[in-house]
């Protein structure tokens, strides 16, 4: 039986690879298997015409042991000699081209860089890691780059450009691990990791409809001291329209920033720097952004600005906070909605102002539904409260009782004008109580007979069917 065994193995390590025929009309899945059933296999195409190039074929090392930076040189002009049609604005259609890694492990000195005006292709299944000559202010990839001009003015230079199964390590050494920049359609999927970067570890800066999903982010390994002393942002959203899904920070300083508008953020979860050491999970410092299911983890989520934004399905633990921080001294909250959000085990009030930088002087349309406040936390102020005074007592018939009532402890905002309020006497007759005035968070109110109690009801958010954005 052994020799049989023997010779059995002898026989088949002694046939050749076998050589995969990959086709164009293939679907993307199905080419995709087929491309990863041939590295398993070692199969290497020279033709220059085939949808697959392999580093290695131009000489890079898969260990890691020697610099590849050149030999990718040359495989990326091998990616895009495949050009076969014109794309948007004149982008290069690269059909669909696969720069295949082959789960190797590559040293590179140099960005490994997806030029200007072309579109259509891969870079699949291994690792880059920047070396110690790696200049510090690059990224380990480059997606494009600025400036970007195009005749139809949409700002987009690179256009359905596809990473997956890729780990980029920036070796503590170069700013960041990943930029994609002037891109419409990038993706970034499929069990990627994003780590060792000292500035950002991955840019999305302009263009539209950009991806980054199933990827994990992180400055240091979650085992590493340095972890929670970092000073660098995981993701920063430069850009407009694009979209974080299913995405894990827990290594930075700051987890996700968002500068640009009409973004979303679905089951992005934060357990970087905690607010407590310094650390921020998600700062949103632009218009027009959702964010659904995130789970900040020990880290706040900071509102720098809040002009028409949606949080909901969202989960605080561990003292995390939902901050409006003012960052202008006559700052605005418009069209902000938060609702289905939970909170647990926390020591701090759910909502937060911080007014460091600037002051918020006017709320309209604020929502707040389904929220589940934790019952173990202080007193969380909301922009409507009830208060309830007993036993008011008039100084004399042809002189109303005047009865001051104080919210600025109540409200959410301290310093934003009370804008709406109704008032009513229990157990008292033909009384009619009146709303003397209303100075920012302070109400008069007078009566002119006694009642067992007075309740005051008051509002500072503006409330209307429509709201403009303001400028």
């Amino acid at each position: 039986m052994s020799l049989l065994l023997f010779s059995l193995v002898a026989l088949t390590s002694a046939l050749p690879s076998p050589r995969i025929l990959i086709s164009p009309a293939m679907s993307s899945h199905t080419r995709t298997r087929a491309i990863r059933s041939m590295s398993k296999w070692g199969g290497v195409v020279r033709d220059p015409t085939s949808p697959v190039v392999f580093p290695t074929t131009f000489g890079a090392d898969p260990t890691g042991k020697q610099d590849s930076s050149a030999a990718f040189a040359q495989a990326m002009n091998a990616v895009i000699a495949r050009a076969l049609h014109n794309m948007s604005d004149g982008i290069r259609d690269l059909g669909g081209v696969v720069l295949d890694l082959q789960g190797g492990e590559y040293l590179i000195s140099s960005p490994l860089q997806v030029p200007q005006f072309v579109g259509n292709l891969r870079i699949i299944d291994g690792t880059l890691r920047a070396s110690r000559n790696f200049p510090p202010e690059s990224f380990v990839l480059q997606v494009g780059a600025l400036p970007c001009k195009t005749p139809s003015g949409q700002g987009s230079c690179n256009e359905n450009v596809g990473l997956s199964g890729l780990t980029l390590d920036a070796g503590h050494v170069a700013q960041g691990c990943l930029s994609i920049t002037a891109t419409m359609g990038a993706t970034l999927d499929s069990s990627s990791a994003i780590f060792g970067f000292t500035g950002v570890g991955i840019l999305l800066r302009g263009g539209h409809e950009s991806m980054i999903s199933e990827t994990w982010v992180a400055a240091y390994f979650w085992s590493e001291k340095e972890k929670e002393r970092t000073n660098s942002t995981g993701i920063l959203v430069a850009g407009n329209d694009h979209f974080l899904s299913d995405v894990i920070v827990f290594s930075a300083r700051v987890g996700v920033q968002l500068t640009g508008a009409a973004n979303k953020l679905v089951n992005v979860h934060t357990w970087n720097e905690a607010t407590g050491n310094g650390g921020k999970g998600i700062v949103n410092s632009a218009s027009q952004n959702i964010f659904y299911g995130c789970y900040l983890d020990f880290t706040d989520f900071i509102l720098e600005v809040a002009q028409q934004v949606s949080f909901s399905g969202g989960f605080f633990l561990g003292n995390a906070q939902f901050v409006f921080a003012a960052q202008q001294p006559e700052d605005k909250v418009v069209g902000v909605s938060l609702s289905g959000n939970v909170w647990y085990d926390c020591g701090l009030p759910s909502l937060a102002v911080n007014e460091t930088l600037g002051s918020w002087t006017s709320v309209t349309d604020l929502d707040f539904s389904g929220t589940a406040f934790c019952s173990a936390s202080p007193q969380t102020g909301l922009p409507a409260a009830t208060r309830v005074l007993y036993n008011t007592v008039p100084p004399g018939p042809d002189l109303p009782a005047t009865v001051l009532f104080d919210f600025s402890s109540v409200l959410l905002f301290p310093k934003v004008a009370i804008v709406d309020a109704s008032v009513k006497g229990l157990g008292c007759a033909e009384w009619i109580p009146n709303v003397l005035s209303l100075q920012g968070a302070l109400v008069n109110v007078s009566s002119a007979t006694a009642c067992q109690k007075t309740v005051l009801w008051v509002d500072q958010s503006k409330r209307s069917t429509w709201s403009t954005q303001p400028t």
